[in-house]
């Protein structure tokens, strides 16, 4: 996730409400395939969005929601990527 899109997100909240108590970060993403059908570059896509993504997500609303007296920052991971690696 791009560090604008994620920064031009949070100020279109904070336009809109003016303020943030909450962020529910749920983003992902993930290719259905088999391990053996898995290129490199689509596992990186994965790693990217997951991890990278959350983690600005997270950087970037803590530090609109940190001056709150309450705030709430849910991170949720949801991935069926991994439930087709190896099959039993």
């Amino acid at each position: 996730m791009h560090l604008v899109i994620v920064r031009k997100t949070i100020a279109n909240v904070l336009e809109k409400h003016s303020k943030m108590d909450f962020l529910i970060n749920n983003g992902g993403g993930q290719f259905r395939s088999e391990l053996k059908d898995l290129s490199m570059n689509g596992f990186k896509a994965v790693v990217d969005l997951n991890l990278n993504g959350t983690f600005q997500m997270c950087r970037e609303g803590k530090s609109n929601i940190k001056f709150q007296q309450k705030a709430c920052l849910i991170i949720i991971f949801i991935t069926f990527f991994f439930q087709r690696i190896i099959k039993p």
